[in-house]
């Protein structure tokens, strides 16, 4: 559902971009007039994520994502531009009231559905557990040391041994069958109709940022195949972008910048039962590039703890690189053979699980300690293939200080020269974020005109002369042709809209400082009369060159050039 214009403003009017955006990305810091952080919706080597306070809007240089508060909480949330609002509302103090709610657009309308669908299954699948159907789910989850606490703080539940157990249930509230299925609790049989999904299985609910349930994981509590399930994608849930846990780590996470990752369900619960309660787990996947920028959101180091053979640690290593890449130090820390994190902390205890992640250490250093358990003497060949290997790593580490020291521990350990490393190393072409501005060809002074008139639309009224066809770039002219019909009230948001091919382009410029911070009015005028000069000139120009086919009109206004031309000279 959408919220009244009025309402908007208000909510707009009592929020500050920088404090909504800081609350998510503990990073921002303020550099000139602007915030600047590593962008959370890519992967970037270089803080391109810009927030204006004066403007109250962001924009990313890198991947051209921008917009307002709401904008911001809406993409980092994956929620409807209601809920976002409402959110922000909640936190301004502003009161929305049912006559504030206008309609909804169907994409949203089904999303609000959808998570009713799934909070009405979790709060079936917990009761289920607790009933004579989950009599042995609940007696092997207490074999595993889980207290009801934990129980009701995961929400873990059961789904019955029945094709129609949780059908039935959604049938009784008058759930639809259509939104059951699309949230993916639902199947198609082979006659074409539903059954439930999920049977005879452990019930995970897995959560949103805020908390809603998105989706379900289930652990067969029988012989059933797969051992584990998840729910499908859906418009709520990508596996992709989600971690089990987050939701439940998101208070420690922000608070002490650090994330510990595991690799399943029952890891997350148990450490967190015993107050390791910065646990996440993939959901069954290596840990992806998106996961890793949801983290990053909130931490600044993560601890890797996988399984210790072959497939563990070649997924802790390529789990390594993405959340360097991500902009997360991460170190690597492995138990012994045959313990997962939830048996060696229930054996050993809290204290003895600290004790083993200070042992935990950076890729580097784990790949070199790698390397010489091999014991074998290395020749030159050797030497060349290793540090191409380790490598693949440090060029991936943004922040040149770690580089550098992982560099000299590469020079140490092997007995080769810094030089010679970095040399190797600085061959790779690093990419370059290309500005927004580069995709649009545009005369500087038209763009710094248009600059000028973005940081203050008020410059618009020492328009003079200047008129829209005096612009050489589409973008240009149709930026100036608004303001000058709407007025210097046009805001940021509005002319985005008005012109979306061109809303990358219009948020960069707003955010972007201005290169000479002196008198902007006098730079504004100054501006606008050498684009008229450069506009009479070049008409002067075209003219002269079919002189001889010129009317009468034309003529008198080649001659009216050549006199304005003459006397500027």
């Amino acid at each position: 559902m959408t919220i009244a214009k009025e309402k908007i403003s208000e909510i707009m009017s009592r929020t500050d971009i920088v404090e909504v955006i800081s609350g998510y990305l503990p990073g921002l810091r303020k550099l000139g007039k602007n915030y600047k952080t590593l962008c959370p919706f890519h992967s970037e080597k270089t803080p391109s994520f810009t927030v204006s306070a004066d403007k109250q809007m962001f924009f990313c240089f890198g991947c051209q994502t921008g917009g307002d508060a709401i904008t911001f909480v809406m993409k980092i949330e994956n929620i409807s531009f209601a809920e976002a609002a409402k959110k922000l509302a909640d936190k301004a103090g502003v009161l929305l009231e049912e006559k504030d709610f206008r309609e909804v657009s169907e994409s949203d309308a089904q999303k609000s559905r959808l998570k009713k669908v799934l909070t009405s299954a979790a709060a079936f699948y917990s009761k289920c557990l607790k009933s004579s159907d989950g009599a042995e789910a609940l007696s092997y989850l207490k074999s595993r040391n889980i207290k009801d606490e934990t129980l009701r703080n995961f929400q873990i539940g059961f789904a019955p041994d029945s094709k129609d157990a949780l059908l039935r249930q959604l049938s009784s509230e008058k759930i639809s069958l259509k939104d059951a299925m699309a949230a993916g609790l639902l199947t198609s049989r082979d006659n074409g109709s539903p059954a439930d999904l999920f049977r005879n299985r452990i019930m995970f609910p897995i959560k949103g940022f805020n908390g809603d349930t998105i989706a379900f994981g289930g652990r067969a509590a029988g012989s059933a195949s797969p051992k584990y399930l998840n729910s499908p994608e859906t418009p709520l849930f990508s596996k992709r972008t989600t971690l089990y846990g987050l939701y439940q780590a998101l208070p420690t996470l922000r608070k002490f910048k650090k994330v510990l990752i595991v690799e399943g369900y029952m890891d997350v619960i148990t450490l967190h039962q015993y107050g390791i309660n910065f646990a996440v787990s993939p959901l069954g996947t290596s840990l992806t590039r998106n996961q890793c920028l949801a983290l990053r959101r909130y931490c600044e180091e993560a601890f890797l703890m996988f399984d210790p053979d072959s497939a563990g640690i070649n997924a802790s290593l390529k789990a390594a690189d993405q959340l360097i890449e991500a902009g997360i130090y991460p170190k690597i820390c492995l138990l012994e053979k045959g313990k997962d994190p939830d048996e060696f902390v229930i054996e050993r205890g809290a204290e003895a699980f600290f004790e083993k992640m200070n042992e935990a250490v950076d890729p580097v250093t784990f790949k070199i300690k790698m390397i010489k358990k091999g014991g074998t003497e290395m020749g030159p060949k050797d030497k060349s293939r290793i540090a191409a290997f380790l490598r693949e790593t440090v060029e991936k580490q943004k922040d040149q200080i770690i580089k550098s020291e992982w560099i000299k521990k590469i020079s140490q350990e092997l007995a080769l020269p810094e030089k010679a490393l970095l040399e190797s190393s600085y061959k790779r072409s690093q990419e370059e974020e290309n500005l927004s501005m580069e995709k649009i060809k545009i005369n500087p002074l038209e763009r710094g005109l248009i600059h000028l008139i973005l940081k203050d639309p008020e410059l618009t009224l020492k328009a003079g002369e200047l008129k829209p066809e005096h612009f050489t770039s589409e973008f240009a002219r149709s930026v100036f042709s608004e303001f000058l019909s709407q007025g210097p009230g046009l805001s940021i948001q509005e002319l985005s809209g008005k012109y979306p091919q061109y809303a990358a382009q219009i948020m960069a410029l707003s955010v972007e400082e201005p290169f000479d911070k002196g008198d902007l009015s006098q730079d504004f005028v100054q501006t606008a009369s050498m684009i008229i000069d450069n506009f009479r000139l070049n008409k002067w120009r075209e003219m002269k060159k079919r002189i001889s086919s010129l009317n009468e009109r034309e003529l008198a206004e080649f001659n009216e050039l050549c006199k304005i031309i003459k006397k500027e000279k």
